[in-house]
């Protein structure tokens, strides 16, 4: 859609490193959080043109925000446990 962000300078400013992202609708609500190994390849991934499972189609059109936040390298557990934490909250709300 023309009113979409393009998120093209984000994804090349994002680090090549772990980390946790997090995606926010138009009305600044979060919609999906996620985890990396590195966060340029995995962001860019649901922006590229391969095709996508319906569900996760729908949630990429809703995009309006993203950001993020790395670890340094081996910090991925860490990582790990703060997503799951923030979905059990999330869950459990």
């Amino acid at each position: 859609a023309a009113d979409r962000p393009d998120f093209r300078a984000l994804i090349r400013s994002l680090p090549r490193r772990p980390g946790v992202y997090r995606m926010y609708d138009a009305g600044d609500v979060l919609i999906y959080v996620g985890k990396a190994a590195r966060l340029r390849t995995r962001v860019a991934s649901y922006f590229s043109s391969r095709p996508q499972a319906p569900k996760v189609a729908a949630m990429v059109r809703r995009v309006a925000r993203i950001d993020y936040r790395w670890f340094p390298d081996g910090v991925l557990n860490t990582c790990a446990n703060a997503v799951d934490r923030h979905v059990a909250e999330k869950r459990c709300a």
